[in-house]
Order: C-alpha cells, then sequence, then structure tokens
C-alpha cells in the first residue's frame, strides 16, 4: 500500500484526508480473509463525517466502486453510500457456493445505507449475457439486501400484467423462493435469463431461444440441490424458436416437481409439418429419465424445410421412451415413415425400431420397401464433428455401419442408392455390411441375381460379391448364367467412374447379344472380354473363337475375331478358319448404327457373299475368288447398303464351262444393284468382257463383248438342238436376267444345231444374227446339211417359253435319206438328192407346236433315188399290182423299195397340214401324179394318185380286174 495520510488541527478541531493505493491487499470482510486488488481510496473528514470522494477496487474477481459519507466512522457509524458492482456471472456463483461455469456480467447500481451492522442495499441490477445472432439487451431488475436476505424483483415501471418476476435469496443458507408469472411475453427481451436459470438447475436450454411466453411458475429450494425442489408449474411458448434457422412452433407444458422428481404431467410441441406428446419424470437422484413420446409428423417436408433440411418428403409417426439421464438423454421407439424421401433417395415405406442418442441413431431392426424391393437394415448412423445438424453434409458427416439384407431386390428401385450407370440392372436377392461416410462407404454384399441384364445383355440368374471401398466399387466372382451359357468375372468401378475388369464366357449364341443387334452377325462363339474406360462410356476389348459363324443368314464357318466395343459403337476383326476369309466389321452406336465391313477373300466360295451383298442375281452355281470386298450402309437397312469387290482371281462354272478372270474383276452395288466396273471372262471356248448394272429387278444394263460357245444361247431356241460351234457378241443386255432385253450383233461360226424334227445336223453354220429384245433378225445364215448346203434368213422371237419363227430358206443337194429320216422313225426309206426352198413359219411353247403350227410354202426337187417299202408312194402302188402289170424288171424294185428319176412338187403348209396339187414321181416304167394333203402332226394322208404305166393297157386290164371294171363297166 502507499499514498499519503494528513492529519489537520485547527482551532481546536481536528481532520485528516486520506489518498490510498494498493496493488494486492488481503483483509478480513465479513469474517473471512478475502483477496482484493486495484484498490484506489480517496477520503476527507472528521471522526465524525467522513466523505469518500472515491473507493474502488476488484474483490475476488468483482469491481466495486462507490462515493458518499460515513457518520459516525468511529462509533455505530452510519452509510450513505452510492455503489456500482460489477461482476462475473460464474465469480458470483463460486462466492455463492455454485460450481457453474455461465457466461454473462452482472451490473448492479443502488444506495447502501444503514449502520455498520445492518447496511441495506436497494437499487437496479442489470444482467448481460454473451450476444446472440438476434442481438440481447440486458436484464434489468431491482434488487435490496437487507438483514442477510436477497429480494430480486422486476421494476415497477414494466407491465405487471405481462411479465411480474420475484426471487428472495438467503445467501447464507442457499435457501430461495421464485415466483413468476408471464402472459405473452418476449423471450428475446428476457435476455437470455431462462436459459442461465436453466442450466444453475442441470438442464440444457438453447440460449437464442425465442418466442412468446405465458406462464405461472412457483417454485422453492435451496442452492442448486434439486432433492430441495418444491412447486409447481405451467408454461406455454408461442412462435417458439429455439436456433436461427429452425422452425418456429408453439410449445404447451405442466410440471410438478417433489422431493425427488420433476413430473412432466403434459408436454406437447407443435411444429410445421407434426405434433410431438409426452409425459413422464426426470428423478432428481441420479438424473434419470423416463418420458414416453409420440410423435405424429403430418408432413416430414414441412418439418425438414424448418431445420434447414429441404430434401425431406413423407409422413411419419414414432412412439417411444426417452430415458437415460439429463446428460445422456437416449429415446428408443417404433417409427413408421410412410413414402420417406431424404435427398435424391425415396423409398415407400420406413417401419422398425430406432434408437436415438446425442448424434446417434441406431436400429436393431429397420424395413424399407421401395417398389418390390424390401431392405432389411441393422446398425446406426451418427453425425459427426459439433456441426449443428441442419448444416451437416449428409453425404460427408454422416458417419454408417449397416447391415443390410435385401430379400427381394430390384436395382431399378435401388437407383438412386447405386453407383451412377451401374453397369447391372434386373432382381436380386443381397446381404452385407456397410460402414463409413456415404461418400465413402467401405464393405462387403453377397448378392444372387434373377433375370439380370449387364450392358443390355440379358441373363436368367447369377451372383457376385459387391465391395465397397473408398476409392472403388469392385464386383468380383461375378457369374451369370442363361440356359448352357455362362459369364464370369471381376469389375472396378473406379470413385471417378474408371472402369476395369476382366470378363470371360462360354459358347454363347451371337443372335442373342444385344451388342451385336443390327449387325446380323449370327453363330456361336465363346468370348474373353477386357473392359476399360468408365461407366458412363464403357470400352471392351474382346476377343473370341466361334464354333460357327453367319452373316445375313449366310453360313461363314468358324473363325476367331478380336472386337472393340466402345461407346456403343462396334469393331470387329474376324479371321475365318475356312477359306483364309478374313472380315472387319464396324458398327456404329445407336441409333443410327451405321455399318461398315471390310472382307478379304482367298480362294473363297463367293455365293456366300453374293447372298451377304443381297446380289443373288450374279450368283452362279460355283464361284470361288481371291479379293477384296468393302460395304457401308445402316446396319438396320444392310440389304441396300454400298459396297465394292476387287478380285484378283475369279473362277465361275456357268452353263458347264469353267470360267476365269483375265485381269481384275471389279464389281460395285448400291442395295440390289450391281454395277460391273471391269469383267474378263475367258473359258476353254470363249470370252466376256461385260460391263454395267445389274439388279434383283427389271433394271439390269450391261454391255456384253462375248465370245462365247452356241450352247449358252440353247435355252432361247427350244426348237433347235445347239450341239457346238461359238458366236461373237456384242450385245446390250437389259431387264431381269431371267428374260433379259437383249439388243446386239451377233456372228455364228462353225455352228452346229440340230432341227426338232429333223436328224441330220446343220454344220458348218455361218452367219449374222441381230437381237432385238426377244427378237433375232437371221440377216444371213448358211451352213451344210446332209451332203448338201443351205441358206437362210428370217426371223425369231420369245417370250418366256413361248417362241415364233419364219425364215426363207435354200437347200440345195442334200442327201433324202438323211434329211427324211425323221419321218420314218429314223430309217432311210427315201433316198436321192434333195432340194427344197422356201418359206417357213411355226410358233410353240418349249419343245411343242413346231408341226402343229407349221405353216408356209416350199418348192420341193429330188432326183434320182429310191422310195422305200414303206413310203406312202409304194404302198399306194401295191394296192395296184403293179408287179403283175408291170414288168418287174422294168420296175428295177427290189426289197429295199421302188426306184424313181425325178420327183417334183409345190407344197403349201398351214397349220401343219401340207398340201400340194402338183406333186409328180417319174420313173422308167411310169409316172405318178397326186394331189391332197398331208397332216403332219396327227400323221395321216389324204391324196389323189394318178398312175400312168408306159406298157399294153390289154394287160393290165387283164391282171388288174379294178381296172377292167373301171373301163367296161
Amino acid at each position: 500500500m502507499n499514498g499519503i495520510v494528513e492529519r489537520r488541527k485547527r482551532g481546536g478541531s481536528v481532520s485528516f484526508g486520506a489518498t490510498l493505493r494498493a496493488s494486492r491487499l488481503r483483509a478480513p470482510l465479513g469474517g473471512t480473509l478475502r483477496d482484493a486488488a486495484e484498490l484506489a481510496l480517496e477520503m476527507d473528514g472528521t471522526a465524525q463525517d467522513l466523505a469518500i470522494a472515491r473507493a474502488e477496487g476488484v474483490l475476488e474477481g468483482t469491481r466495486v466502486t462507490g462515493k458518499g459519507r460515513i457518520l459516525d466512522p468511529a462509533g455505530a457509524g452510519q452509510l450513505d453510500l452510492e455503489i456500482a458492482v460489477s461482476s462475473p456471472l460464474s465469480a458470483l456463483l463460486a462466492r455463492a457456493g455454485v460450481a457453474k461455469e455461465v457466461d454473462g456480467l452482472l451490473k448492479a447500481d443502488g444506495h447502501l445505507r444503514g449502520p455498520w451492522a445492518r447496511a441495506a442495499f436497494r437499487g437496479t441490477v442489470g444482467l448481460q449475457l454473451p450476444k446472440t445472432s438476434r442481438g440481447r439487451d440486458p436484464a434489468v431488475f431491482d434488487v435490496s439486501w437487507a438483514d442477510g436476505r436477497l429480494e430480486v424483483e422486476t421494476p415497477k415501471a414494466t407491465q405487471p400484467d405481462a411479465f411480474w418476476a420475484r426471487l428472495l435469496l438467503e445467501p447464507a443458507t442457499g435457501a430461495y423462493g421464485a415466483r413468476l408469472k408471464m402472459r405473452d411475453t418476449d423471450l428475446g427481451k428476457l435476455s437470455g435469463v431462462p436459459a442461465v436459470l436453466a442450466r444453475l438447475v442441470g438442464f440444457t436450454l438453447p440460449e437464442d431461444l425465442a418466442g412468446r411466453l405465458t406462464a405461472d411458475v412457483d417454485l422453492v429450494g435451496r442452492g442448486t440441490d434439486l432433492a430441495t425442489l418444491r412447486g409447481y408449474g405451467t408454461a406455454r411458448v408461442d412462435e417458439l424458436s429455439v436456433e436461427e434457422g429452425l422452425p418456429a412452433g408453439r410449445a404447451e407444458t405442466r410440471f410438478r416437481a417433489t422431493a425427488s422428481r420433476l413430473t412432466l404431467e403434459t408436454f406437447t410441441l407443435d411444429v410445421p409439418g407434426g405434433t410431438v406428446q409426452g409425459k413422464g419424470t426426470v428423478v432428481f437422484a441420479d438424473g434419470q429419465v423416463d418420458v414416453p413420446v409420440q410423435a405424429d409428423i403430418r408432413s416430414m417436408a414441412a418439418l425438414g424445410r424448418g431445420f434447414g433440411l429441404p430434401t425431406l418428403g413423407g409422413a411419419a409417426t414414432l412412439r417411444g421412451r426417452l430415458t437415460g439421464t439429463r446428460q445422456t438423454p437416449r429415446f428408443q421407439g417404433h417409427l413408421a415413415w410412410r413414402e420417406p424421401q431424404v435427398a435424391v433417395y425415396a423409398a415407400d415405406q420406413i417401419e422398425g425400431d430406432v434408437e436415438w442418442l446425442p448424434r446417434t441413431l441406431r436400429s436393431p431392426r429397420l424395413v424399407a420397401r421401395l417398389g418390390q424391393t424390401v431392405v432389411t437394415v441393422q446398425g446406426s448412423v451418427a453425425a459427426q464433428g459439433l456441426a449443428p445438424l441442419h448444416s451437416l453434409d449428409l453425404k460427408r458427416d454422416l458417419l454408417l455401419d449397416l447391415t443390410a439384407q435385401v430379400s427381394p431386390g430390384r436395382t431399378a428401385d435401388l437407383a438412386p442408392f447405386l453407383p451412377a450407370q451401374l453397369p447391372l440392372r434386373g432382381a436380386f436377392r443381397a446381404g452385407g455390411r456397410l460402414t463409413g461416410t456415404p461418400q465413402e462407404l467401405t464393405g462387403e454384399v453377397e448378392v444372387a441375381f434373377t433375370n439380370v441384364q449387364t450392358w443390355d445383355e440379358p441373363w436368367q440368374r447369377g451372383s457376385a460379391r459387391l465391395r465397397l471401398t473408398p476409392g472403388a466399387f469392385e464386383i468380383t466372382r461375378l457369374s451369370l448364367q442363361r440356359g448352357g451359357e455362362q459369364l464370369s468375372g471381376d469389375l472396378r468401378i473406379g470413385r471417378d467412374g474408371t472402369l476395369t475388369g476382366t470378363v470371360s464366357t462360354t459358347t454363347m449364341e451371337l443372335a442373342k447379344i444385344r451388342a451385336l443387334s443390327g449387325s446380323q452377325v449370327e453363330g456361336r462363339a465363346a468370348f474373353v472380354l477386357d473392359l476399360q474406360g468408365t461407366v458412363q462410356e464403357a470400352r471392351i476389348l474382346g476377343k473370341a473363337t466361334a464354333d460357327a459363324l453367319l452373316f445375313r443368314d449366310v453360313p461363314l464357318g468358324p473363325g476367331a475375331a478380336r472386337f472393340t466395343f466402345d461407346r456403343k459403337a462396334l469393331d470387329l476383326d474376324l479371321t475365318l478358319s475356312e477359306g483364309g476369309q478374313r472380315l472387319r466389321l464396324a458398327l456404329g452406336p445407336p441409333p443410327d448404327r451405321g455399318l461398315k465391313l471390310d472382307l478379304a477373300l482367298s480362294d473363297a466360295d463367293l455365293a456366300p457373299l453374293l447372298r451377304v451383298a443381297g446380289i443373288e442375281a450374279l450368283s452362279t452355281s460355283q464361284a470361288r475368288g481371291t479379293g477384296r470386298v468393302l460395304m457401308h450402309g445402316p446396319a438396320a437397312d444392310f440389304a441396300n447398303a454400298a459396297g465394292e469387290a476387287t478380285f484378283d482371281t475369279l473362277r465361275l462354272q456357268w452353263k458347264d464351262e469353267t470360267w476365269e478372270n483375265r485381269g481384275p474383276v471389279e464389281v460395285a452395288w448400291q442395295g440390289r444393284e450391281a454395277t460391273l466396273r471391269q469383267v474378263r471372262l475367258q473359258s476353254r471356248n470363249g470370252e466376256l468382257d461385260i460391263h454395267g448394272t445389274v439388279a434383283g429387278s427389271d433394271e439390269n444394263n450391261l454391255q456384253v463383248r462375248a465370245g462365247f460357245p452356241l450352247t449358252a444361247i440353247a435355252s432361247h431356241l427350244p426348237f433347235l438342238q445347239l450341239a457346238g460351234g461359238s458366236g461373237t457378241a456384242d450385245l446390250q443386255v437389259r431387264g431381269a436376267l431371267a428374260a433379259p432385253e437383249i439388243r446386239g450383233t451377233v456372228q455364228v461360226k462353225d455352228g452346229r444345231t440340230t432341227l426338232t424334227g429333223v436328224p441330220a445336223p446343220i454344220e458348218d453354220v455361218q452367219g449374222t444374227i441381230e437381237l432385238e429384245g426377244e427378237r433375232a433378225l437371221i440377216r444371213s445364215l448358211q451352213g451344210r446339211i446332209a451332203g448338201g448346203s443351205v441358206r437362210a434368213t428370217g426371223e425369231i422371237a420369245w417370250h418366256g417359253e413361248e417362241w415364233s419363227f419364219r425364215t426363207a430358206f435354200q437347200e440345195e443337194g442334200g442327201r433324202a435319206e438323211q434329211l427324211l429320216a425323221g419321218f420314218y422313225d429314223g430309217k432311210s426309206e427315201v433316198t436321192g438328192t434333195l432340194s427344197l426352198g422356201g418359206t417357213l413359219t411355226s410358233r410353240g411353247r418349249s419343245a411343242e407346236g413346231l408341226r402343229s403350227n407349221l405353216g408356209g410354202n416350199l418348192k420341193l426337187a429330188m432326183l434320182d433315188g429310191q422310195l422305200g417299202r414303206k413310203t406312202f408312194t409304194v404302198r399306194v402302188l401295191s394296192l395296184l399290182n403293179l408287179e403283175d402289170l408291170l414288168d418287174v424288171k422294168s420296175l428295177g424294185m427290189s426289197s429295199q423299195g421302188m426306184p424313181y428319176r425325178r420327183v417334183t412338187g409345190d407344197i403349201a403348209i398351214d397349220r401343219g397340214v401340207a398340201r400340194t396339187e402338183n406333186l409328180l414321181l417319174e420313173s422308167r416304167a411310169f409316172n405318178v401324179s397326186a394331189h391332197g394333203h398331208v397332216d403332219l402332226p396327227n400323221e395321216t394322208i389324204d391324196m389323189n394318185v394318178a398312175v400312168k404305166p408306159f406298157q399294153t393297157l390289154d394287160r393290165a386290164v387283164t391282171k388288174a380286174p379294178v381296172v377292167g371294171w373301171l373301163l367296161s363297166g
């Protein structure tokens, strides 16, 4: 202590003055040594009247300042001081024996009056608690201290009908009495006092408690010993809010305090979307809580919005009990949540037993139903850290430890809970355990699949182990089956969506593989797949071994392939085991799915290729070649795709001829139309140079330059039997190949043919024929037949199997026995030299109609021959008994027939009937003349015959009675 003390004496009166300071002082105050610091005292006076100009210091944490007067300070003392006190609440509570840490500052201003022993304090007290988000004014009360008793009361100036409170406290014993009446009082204006009072008795209330309070409370007790608490109370808070951002509601309660417990007779809390009701007890001795609670949540969405969780949805009922202690309460009950939703996670119903601890939710059995999926869960969800629930990041701040069973389940129902673009879809059953935060779950789940799809591939059944790690989602021991087909392997999906894995299959039906849909590839093959890329854009590298392959229903045989499936596009590189063929195929992504084909051939059968290309019009009985084929177009309409082919070697069998290429063969096509850019073929007997277009319809257009065997056109001349020779053609072929329109010129050389019904062949045929569609104009044609020569012009027409012809011809010097043998079953009944000329016409269908439709005019001359016994003439003469009438020697008759010198006549033919009016046969013994007709189709004859013998008439009459009868009557 330091300072100045003055003693003054004037005229017999003594006074003194003092100015003192002390940095630290321990002094007996109130019978107890107490610490004081930062003391300062300024006073002046006498033994009868002492004036305190300034007194201040810090007494055990409480700052006290004062000024005033003390009368008779050396005697009984009479105080009249203005006192100001400022003290932290924790310091005051400590001096009162309450070991509670409470933030806040108490300030008191008033007057201390009275004698030393019974001085009384009256004034006001201001309570300043820590600032909150709403702001807070100090709470002000009237306070008085007298006779060891503290009385605190609301100021008279406030509205007594809205808020009245009174507290009586005897610090020496700790006894207190509190009386509180409020009506529609703003809790915010109470400056946090309810929270402080609740904390002093062991309860916790939010410091930002707000609302409008109506209450009637009457309590007595001693210190913080709840066992001494007695009383009752009713309270109702409208527009209740416990924290900024949380919903406002309405709470109402009625309670009673006894020697052992606090009884909540009723408790009701109404918040947006729901109502909570309860009643129960809190035991003072150990703090045990037992409060049955029922919550009816009509709208989880409204409740969630109020708590800052706008993604909740559904309605729920919660019934249970709040137990535990005041410090560690717990709730156990039964939850029924209808149409629940949390963010994007939704279900039809969640029901089961739940247990709540501070920031932790547990369940021994909770059943969630999502569509056809039933999930049974047990475990816990805990909120990590100290952040308010409404500010939690659900993916990061929730800690899960769950054991789940799914039976039955569908991936479609659980899509929001599964990794995006998980390549598995379908029905399943599963069981396993998951731990960690939602964004970094770990655990293993065993799954059994039924009717599942992977990358759009359907499977009947399967199984797998799903393993979750903080960095990846793994599918191990994957096994899928359909019928006798099986897929197995392992997959890994990284946290960033990266996909890796290996999958292998048994032999599978290619037509059932969705990735090949639209490719028109069929058959059976086994696969080994290497999966890369991401789940959204998977890239599959694969190998395949095929037992049998078909493309567009065309068998290609066995083969081995490598392929890439990337962004739903397929690249295939296939080597066929038979024929050394290599197929490269590129199938674009949906929906357009373009298809490109690159086929390399080595001495391959081309018939399947022509069917693949859709140009069957070029197909032949046998064709093989070496070359390359390119095609491209929409997979769904590949029959109309564009393509081109180049063959280094080409060999085909056509009309019993083997044809081979001279130089590269180049063919292009669009749909069913093929363009022969360069086709040069040769065989042993001919050659072809073809270019133009060939279509499956009637739009073929080919330019053909060819040297060919005449047998190649035999089908167009059914009445001829072409046996040899060659032709040189310069033709334009249009229309359907089955019935083409042919125009151009054909030069015939060394031809050999046989006319239907005429056994003698026509040889050394030379000539020129002009083709005009279904008509052939014979400009000049000559040859040899039966030892003679023949010349002809004419026209031949055909349509399908129907044909017709007309010709003007002249045959000279042919042997009759060869030309006419067809009329006598191939026997030479007529001999001689025959000349025949004129015109002939006919028409028919296939090989029919030549004789029945024959027409024309002929001029006949035969010289120096013999008529056989089966000929018509000899048979007629036998009726006349010419051997008896004439000298046999003069007739020259023999066993083979009768000789003649000349036969002449004109013949007109109409519909197969040959008529003559001047047929004359001349021999050495007689002449025969005839007129009539011969029906060639029916092989009948009707002739009038006249015979003129050259010997005596009387002998004829005698030997031939018929003649005599005719002459004599």
